[in-house]
């Protein structure tokens, strides 16, 4: 665990690069300091074996927690920590539809999601009572509009309704890193 450590982008790209990072089984960066941008070198390489997950307290966001559900990369994933960090409505939503069922453990507490998307995750873990679930302290930043609109019914949201939003250009944002990431990581492999 380097948890607690500061870690650089630098540092991250290093730690992506080295031999054995794909084989490692846990990974503990909490209170680390990674950014978005050192999640992404993190998360850039398949890690078939990974089984935890620790980036709580860091500064990772929606873009990171996309990296995650971008293809069967992370499918050996069980427990992830992503509390206390930047998490919002869509990085929440992309985590439910991609790895929900495989999670055994999810903390998402302490970040930005909204009270109906924290619903949904209430629900989903009211349907499994053998996983921990928590999204307990989050709070919306100032200026929070649902981008669900009124009236949706929490259990047929998913982050594909972004499409939905009205703030589009925040949509056409997160589409535009997606295919980006996506082309990027076709190439890489």
């Amino acid at each position: 665990s380097l948890g607690g450590n500061p870690l650089s982008e630098e540092g991250c790209y290093a730690l992506a690069n080295a031999s054995w990072w794909t084989s490692l089984e846990s990974v503990g960066l909490a209170q680390s300091g990674v950014s978005d941008a050192g999640a992404l070198a993190l998360l850039a390489r398949p890690m078939p074996r990974l089984r935890a997950l620790d980036l709580s307290s860091t500064k990772v966001s929606d873009p990171s927690v996309l990296a995650l559900c971008v293809d069967e990369a992370f499918d050996s994933l069980r427990a992830l920590d992503l509390s206390d960090a930047f998490i919002g409505d869509e990085g929440a939503l992309a985590l439910e539809e991609a790895l929900g069922t495989q999670l055994d453990v999810l903390d998402l507490s302490y970040n930005q999601i909204g009270p109906r998307v924290v619903a949904l995750f209430e629900r989903s873990a009211s349907r499994r009572p053998d996983a921990v679930i928590d999204v307990s302290e989050n709070t919306t930043p100032p200026g929070y509009v649902d981008p669900f609109g009124e009236g949706d019914d929490v259990e047929e949201i998913s982050w594909r309704d972004w499409e939905r939003a009205d703030d589009l250009d925040e949509w056409e944002t997160w589409t535009t890193w997606t295919v980006s990431y996506t082309h990027l990581r076709a190439h890489e492999t």
